[in-house]
């Protein structure tokens, strides 16, 4: 059967999907906004000039980050062996 929604369910389907949208874009932006600025120039960051598109682009910034994963890595390495350690030795 081909039942019709009443104007009271098709006005509460149309302002939920509204206000879902709404909370959407409010939890996702200030994100978005993060990684255009990750991509942006530290001069257009400083100026603010960046919104939601990076700004001259460049990955100077994931340069930076991934240059020290090596140190991340060794002392990860080293709390992890140290507590094995700790652990043993307490047992």
């Amino acid at each position: 059967m081909n039942k019709k929604t009443s104007t009271g369910v098709w006005a509460f389907k149309v302002l939920n999907t509204i206000l879902m949208l709404f909370i959407l874009f409010i939890t996702l932006y200030p994100f978005l906004y993060l990684v255009a600025q990750s991509f942006s120039s530290d001069a257009a960051v400083s100026a603010g000039r960046v919104k939601l598109i990076p700004i001259d682009f460049n990955i100077d910034t994931y340069k930076y980050i991934f240059k020290g994963w090596k140190n991340f890595f060794q002392i990860l390495c080293k709390h992890y062996f140290c507590i094995q350690y700790l652990v043993q030795l307490f047992r």
